[in-house]
C-alpha cells in the first residue's frame, strides 16, 4: 500500500541563509496530523521571522523550538519511504537536507492540476494545453480556493504550515487516480536521487507560498 504524506515548512531568514527551517508539518492521506514541529533555525541570529507569511515569532521559537538535528530525526522517521506530496517541495526538502522518501509529488508543476486550475477559472480559455502547462506557477492560495473551494492563509498571525499540508493533500487526491496511472513504478527503488516529480523546473521566481 502506498504511503503518501504532505508536508509544509515555514522558514525565517538567518544571517547569510535566506529559507532557514522554523517549522516543518506532516500530515497523512486522511489529512491527521503526524508531525509539527518548531525548529530552532540553524545558522545563526534570525534577521527576518517573516511573521506576516510564516506565523513564526522569536517567543514561539524560545519556547517551542526544538534543535534542529532532533528534529529532522523525527522527519525522517516519518517521511521514510512515503510518497510526499507539496507545494514548491524543493524548497522545504532543501531546508531539511535529506529525505528517506520513495517519491516526490510537486503540486505547483503538476500539469493536470494546472489544467484543471486554469481551465475552472476561464472556461473559453484559448491557449492549448500545452501553452497552459508552461504558465509559471499557481499558488497554494488560488489553487486551493478554485479547486477545493476553500480558504487558507486568511489569518493576520500568518501561514500555518499544518492547514497547508492539509490543503496539499487534498489537492493531490483530486489527481491522485490519474497520477497513479502515469506513476505506476511507485514499488521501485528509492526514486529520490535529485529526483522530483515536476512536469518541468518552475517557471516563476521564488515567492511567499
Amino acid at each position: 500500500m502506498v504511503n503518501y504524506m504532505a508536508i509544509d515548512c515555514e522558514m525565517v531568514e538567518t544571517i547569510g541563509v535566506r529559507n532557514s527551517l522554523a517549522r516543518v508539518s506532516i500530515v497523512d492521506h486522511q489529512s491527521n496530523v503526524l508531525l509539527d514541529e518548531f525548529v530552532i533555525p540553524p545558522g545563526g541570529c534570525v534577521v527576518d521571522y517573516r511573521t506576516r507569511y510564516s506565523g513564526i515569532t522569536k517567543q514561539i521559537i524560545d519556547q517551542k523550538g526544538q534543535d534542529m538535528s532532533v528534529a529532522l530525526e523525527r522527519v525522517k522517521k516519518v517521511l521514510k519511504n512515503a510518497v510526499v506530496i507539496g507545494h514548491t517541495v524543493n524548497t522545504d526538502l532543501d531546508s531539511l537536507r535529506e529525505c528517506p522518501c520513495r517519491a516526490i509529488v510537486d503540486i505547483s508543476e503538476n500539469s493536470m492540476l494546472k489544467l484543471l486550475y486554469w481551465r475552472t477559472v476561464n472556461t473559453e480559455d484559448p491557449d492549448t494545453d500545452e501553452e497552459i502547462i508552461r504558465r509559471p506557477r499557481v499558488s497554494l492560495k488560488k489553487l486551493s480556493t478554485t479547486l477545493l473551494d476553500r480558504k487558507i492563509q486568511q489569518g493576520k498571525k500568518g501561514h500555518s504550515s499544518v492547514e497547508d499540508a492539509q490543503a496539499t493533500m487534498d489537492l493531490f487526491k483530486v489527481i491522485q487516480k490519474r497520477w497513479e496511472e502515469t506513476n505506476p513504478d511507485l514499488a521501485g527503488d528509492n526514486l529520490f536521487n535529485d529526483r522530483y516529480w515536476d512536469e518541468e523546473e518552475s517557471l516563476s521566481t521564488d515567492d511567499e507560498d
